[in-house]
């Protein structure tokens, strides 16, 4: 739906600047800590060791705001990550030293249990197989972002470190 929104947005003849960015940061750690519950543990989906790139929402806002103010990038597309790549099981571990050690000690629901799950969605279509379907992605699909080119572009953009990013 995004790719199909872009298209349009590009054939609309409006001027456009488009900024995609890798999964926030803030949203999955959230997602960890509300999974850990009151056994402090949180439910990782899959083995948890595929690297995947997370951003800080300030670090988007960032760039939102520089390409909204500069009419110079108007028609060109910007991709915004993290400075670095990182496993759920690593989140985990930064999450343990917000909410406590029993975070690294993550629950795993295991690919077979998500595949199988995921396949019952083409019988019946649910928000479950469609979230299995996405956790199989996340565990297994090349989401890794180099930022570099962006930082290197404009250096004052900020590259908040993911720990950072739990600070209020």
């Amino acid at each position: 739906m995004k790719a199909v929104a872009e298209h349009y947005l590009q054939t609309s003849g409006v001027p456009w600047t488009i900024v995609r960015s890798t999964a926030f940061a803030e949203l999955y750690l959230d997602l960890l800590a509300q999974s850990a519950g009151r056994s402090g543990r949180p439910v990782l989906f899959g083995r948890g060791d595929n690297p995947i790139n997370f951003v800080a929402i300030d670090d988007v806002a960032a760039l939102i705001e520089l390409v909204a103010l500069d009419a110079s990038t108007r028609g060109q597309l910007f991709e915004i990550g993290g400075p670095r790549n990182l496993t759920f099981g690593e989140l985990t571990k930064i999450l343990g030293n917000r909410i406590g050690d029993n975070a690294v000690r993550a629950r795993h629901v295991p690919r077979l249990v998500l595949r199988a799950l995921a396949a019952t969605g083409h019988l019946w279509p649910t928000a479950q197989a469609r979230l299995a379907e996405l956790a199989l992605y996340m565990d297994t699909a090349d989401m890794t972002f180099d930022s570099s080119p962006l930082h290197d572009r404009y250096p004052q953009l900020p590259a908040t470190n993911i720990a950072a990013a739990l600070s209020p």
